[in-house]
């Protein structure tokens, strides 16, 4: 399903070429309308700052993760931090490998210590997750650039389709060391470590094909623009910014919302079958609202349906 959408929102919403100009550390930190230039700080203490905010933001959105968690397990169907991840190494490169160790580590040894009261157990299985999250996406990084490139990932079908089955299979990194290690921490029984295994293999890549593109569509080209100064180079050809601002497309927005309100609650809420009708509102924003609001009505739906399965009233329970 994920990969459908992938495949069918970003390349048809493309309708320009966008090629940037490859950036660097140095350059984000010391150009005067560089995207951290305006902290007023030294380029390591904002490194130091940067770090401490992907850190936090890695262990929020983890933590929300965790509210979407369909009981009676605490393992979420989507792990929004693994997208977060993922787009955090594309946008500003490996040296921020460590602070989003330190996020998935808080992230999990907390509520792992906080159920079960093993404080040992709880820091053994957070070294194994973490370790596990930050491989994860650091060979998905790896391979999205050598393979499909850092600016070309929503450019084509074929883009997408390598996007997606890179982060398939990258995304048992993870699973792989968490529910291994939370076996051998007494978290899990043997009897259930596949389900825990392939609920946490679909949380992780939910979350990256519905997060990771989100933000690195809506944050790329501002960050690269914004290190880029207020007057690009000539490589460097500025796409327009999907801004729909006429009465119309207005409406047509409204209604659209509309109706995933209208299908949404009926789907999810009443739990009568009609889910694939969203699938039609899907294509209808990809070829009349642009990327930026195709990557949101992807987030809108999923949260929909998350929503009504851990309410227990959707048709699939």
């Amino acid at each position: 399903m994920l990969f459908f959408l992938n495949a069918l929102i970003f390349p048809t919403t493309l309708n320009y070429e966008l090629k940037r100009e490859p950036y660097s550390l140095e350059r984000c930190f010391n150009h005067p309308c560089g995207t951290m230039n305006g902290l007023g700080l030294k380029p390591w203490k904002q490194k130091i700052a940067l770090s401490l905010a992907i850190a936090f933001i890695y262990y929020a959105t983890a933590k929300l993760g965790q509210y979407l968690a369909i009981p009676p397990g605490f393992i979420t169907p989507v792990y929004p931090p693994s997208g977060i991840a993922l787009a955090v190494l594309l946008l500003f490169g490996y040296w921020t490998l460590p602070a989003l160790w330190i996020g998935a580590f808080v992230a999990a040894t907390w509520p792992l210590w906080a159920n079960t009261g093993d404080l040992p157990m709880a820091i053994a299985a957070g070294l194994g997750i973490a370790t596990g999250s930050v491989l994860q996406a650091g060979i998905g990084s790896t391979l999205i650039q050598r393979l499909v490139g850092k600016y070309q990932i929503f450019h084509s079908t074929q883009s997408v389709f390598k996007f997606t089955i890179i982060e398939t299979f990258s995304c048992m990194v993870s699973p792989t060391f968490g529910a291994t290690t939370m076996y051998f921490c007494g978290f899990i029984s043997s009897d259930t470590f596949l389900n825990s295994w392939i609920t946490f293999w679909l949380g992780d890549a939910a979350g990256v094909l519905v997060i990771a593109p989100l933000v690195l569509i809506w944050l790329q080209p501002w960050f690269t623009l914004s290190i880029a100064g207020s007057s690009p180079p000539r490589s460097v050809a500025v796409a327009p910014v999907e801004s729909p601002r006429d009465r119309s497309t207005g409406l047509e927005i409204s209604l659209w919302l509309l109706l995933l309100a209208l299908i949404g609650s009926i789907a999810f809420g009443f739990a009568y079958p009609i889910e694939y009708l969203l699938l039609p509102l899907l294509v209808w924003a990809a070829f009349r609202f642009g990327q930026r609001f195709s990557v949101i009505a992807v987030l809108l739906i999923t949260g929909i349906a998350i929503a009504g399965a851990i309410r227990g009233s959707s048709s699939f329970n």
